[in-house]
């Protein structure tokens, strides 16, 4: 497959602290790749670079091809680099419809209702739900919620920050079967932050741990799981 984002060498600064050291990484077209560590390790700093949230001390992010660095954010969305942080960051005075509706206006189209429906074949408890305003449902419809406007914007690659943070383990399987299905049956390419490392493995292609802001450890899942990764989940030394 063809490597659709590469980044090299990437250093994160905020004013003293090093947050991000040298790392590199690539993400196949239609794979999930999952960037792993515990609070702390620099995963949120890795795709607030990627996303063009915050500008790197160095190194360089490839997108298609093309050396999108010093493109600002909202021009790699248009590119089809989508970033969903891990606030989700919905309107909670709109309703759901309008939520998911505005991540295709933000690429300065309209949300076709065809398109629409074809998002909601993912998300099916979200059918009923059109009306309601995200303030008024759970954790895991928020997350659902978030996750079909980031399909409205057209992504070629969501990058997506801890999307199982504040959820219940029954409600963290049920979203990670739904990543896994967007992956293989709609082709999209995913780029996975997450503390929840054992569950994000059983999806994932590819996978980096990080560890105080370096690599720690990278591979293809299926050469990783015979090792001990216990460690590397904690962020414990060895």
């Amino acid at each position: 497959m063809a490597v659709l984002l590469k980044v090299e060498h990437l250093s994160v600064r905020y004013g003293p602290v090093l947050a991000l050291d040298d790392v590199s990484l690539a993400v196949e077209r239609g794979s999930i790749f999952a960037v792993l560590g515990p609070n702390g390790a620099g995963k949120t700093s890795l795709l607030r670079a990627i996303a063009g949230v915050v500008r790197p001390a160095g190194g360089d992010i490839w997108f298609e091809g093309t050396l999108v660095t010093p493109v600002a954010p909202h021009l790699r969305a248009r590119m089809g680099l989508v970033y969903q942080p891990e606030t989700r960051e919905l309107f909670g005075g709109l309703t759901v419809a309008r939520n998911i509706a505005l991540g295709a206006e933000g690429q300065g189209r309209s949300l076709d209702p065809a398109r629409l429906k074809e998002i909601l074949s993912y998300f099916p408890g979200l059918e009923g739900k059109l009306e309601r305003r995200p303030n008024t449902m759970s954790g895991g419809e928020q997350q659902m919620v978030a996750l079909a406007r980031s399909m409205a914007a057209e992504p070629k690659l969501l990058a997506i920050d801890e999307p199982s943070l504040g959820l219940s383990p029954q409600l963290v399987s049920r979203l990670f079967g739904v990543l896994r299905d967007i992956a293989r049956k709609a082709g999209l390419t995913i780029l996975l932050a997450e503390q929840n490392a054992r569950m994000a493995m059983k999806i994932a292609d590819e996978a980096l741990f990080l560890r105080t802001g370096r690599t720690a450890l990278a591979g293809p899942v299926a050469a990783l799981q015979s090792r001990d990764l216990s460690s590397y989940y904690l962020g414990a030394s060895g």
